[in-house]
């Protein structure tokens, strides 16, 4: 009997031992909240020089909610001028999920949301809330910061195909 009980007890205590949790290092979820607070920051700020430092250098790429993408450093201050300069109201970005790829890459994704008031009515002002979404591909600097090499934007119509899609 006792041959059988030791088996039974280390089967049992492999199949109810909970797994290790994963850091926030190896998750990359600690290096995705630095980097919406950094985006937050410079975005309440409308800081196009430090929205542009965000950035990696070289191979930066931002994907527009037309689909369109574009390369150089020229179109991708150029959206984000153009962003900051448009009536939307006051921006922030949530941080939704965030996974690390390898040691020098984690990908994120946010939800932009967008808030403004559309002027007084009898029973105080009216707003309207935006959500769309903004994917990073985040990679790891020579000089340890993270930056973006990929930013991709959706417009939130299709938040029910992104939510279980494996890529950002």
């Amino acid at each position: 009997m006792k041959p059988i009980l030791i088996p039974l007890a280390v089967t049992a205590g492999l199949l109810f031992a909970r797994p290790a949790l994963a850091t926030p290092d190896e998750t990359g979820y600690a290096i995705a909240e630095a980097d919406v607070n950094q985006w937050n920051t410079a975005v309440a700020q409308g800081n196009l020089d430090g929205i542009a430092s965000l950035f990696t250098q070289q191979s930066a790429m931002l994907i527009q909610p037309n689909g369109q993408a574009v390369q150089s450093r020229e179109a991708i201050r150029a959206f984000w001028k153009s962003l900051l300069e448009s009536p939307q109201g006051a921006s922030r970005f949530r941080l939704v999920k965030a996974r690390r790829e390898n040691g020098d890459t984690v990908v994120t994704r946010m939800e932009l949301i967008a808030s403004k008031s559309l002027g007084n009515a009898p029973q105080g002002s009216i707003s309207y809330h935006y959500q769309g979404l903004v994917n990073h591909v985040l990679k790891h600097q020579a000089d340890g910061s993270w930056k973006v090499q990929v930013q991709r934007w959706n417009d939130g119509t299709r938040l029910t195909e992104e939510k279980d899609s494996p890529t950002p």
